[in-house]
């Protein structure tokens, strides 16, 4: 089956990386633009040799796949930008890639002719080009939108190897808070963890040559066993003492960490009663000691 034309605008991590897994796939056309020549040329060197680098609206008008790469502020405006210059041809699919917007947000482009609209969204931490083409491969995608685009979509996600799931449109902005509590506060608690190392005076290389080993057995662990089985510790163990003793050193060295600590600390005892680790005077000690009645001082 012939592939569609592709063309991606938004020249970055992501855009550049879905260019290259899709050459490599066998899309023979592809075309990537953004904001200035010199960051889509770039683009188009680093996806291959047979890869265009235009403006937008050129991009745009020779696609029949098109996807909005750029940052979430953005994506309204280029929507909007594109359907004001008729840049988007009968028939095409556009999809763009936030993971917090639905397609509700490329409303503008309703007036174009046979348009179809989605969102795309590969659940995948990027850090640079050469990591995002490793590590997409094999990872989730999430995506909503009219029926036409996503059957297209689908057929995208499956040349890429990516695990293509759909969801309700109304759903993206908690399906991507999940995504951010997995991804981006698990590495400000890691952060967190390696901030109480250095109050206990341990350097942070030594401390995270520590805790690594320690983080990666519990992930492990919950891909295994599942969270309810996987957690261990005080909470878990209902000793109010050792939890009481560590807001009290936390709250010293330093109030946000003794904060954080309580608002997990929550969470954890809740998963520990769904786990049946705890009885009910266990559960009600516990909540005593992160919630005991203290004065404690106020973070600005």
């Amino acid at each position: 089956m012939t592939k569609p034309s592709l063309g991606i605008i938004g020249p970055g991590t992501l855009g550049t990386a879905l260019g290259q897994l899709a050459r490599r796939a066998g899309y023979g056309e592809i075309s990537i633009g953004g904001r200035t020549a010199q960051h889509a040329e770039a683009a188009a060197r680093a996806i291959g040799p047979d890869a265009l680098a235009d403006v937008a609206g050129e991009v745009a008008s020779r696609s029949k796949l098109l996807f909005l790469t750029v940052r979430d502020g953005e994506i309204a405006d280029v929507a909007r930008e594109l359907s004001s210059n008729g840049s988007i041809g009968s028939d095409c699919v556009v999809a763009h890639c936030s993971g917090a917007l639905s397609s509700d947000v490329l409303v503008s482009l309703r007036e174009c002719e046979g348009v179809a609209l989605a969102s795309f969204h590969p659940l995948q931490t990027l850090p640079n080009v050469e990591r995002a083409t490793a590590m997409l491969p094999g990872s989730h995608c999430f995506a909503e939108g009219d029926a036409g685009a996503l059957a297209v979509l689908r057929e995208f996600a499956g040349d890429l190897d990516l695990r293509f799931v759909e969801i309700a449109t109304e759903a993206k902005p908690l399906y991507h808070a999940s995504a951010v509590l997995a991804c981006n506060d698990f590495t400000a608690l890691m952060d967190a963890a390696l901030g109480s190392m250095e109050a206990a005076g341990i350097e942070r290389a030594t401390a995270w040559a520590a805790l690594s080993p320690l983080v990666h057995a519990t992930l492990e662990n919950i891909d295994t066993l599942g969270p309810e089985a996987a957690l261990t510790g005080p909470i878990r163990r209902g000793d109010a003492g050792t939890v009481a003793l560590h807001l009290e050193s936390l709250q010293a060295a330093d109030p946000r960490l003794a904060s954080l600590y309580r608002a997990l600390g929550d969470r954890t005892l809740e998963l520990a009663q769904r786990g049946g680790a705890l009885d009910a005077a266990a559960v009600e000690r516990v909540r005593g000691a992160l919630h005991r009645d203290r004065e404690f001082e106020k973070v600005d």
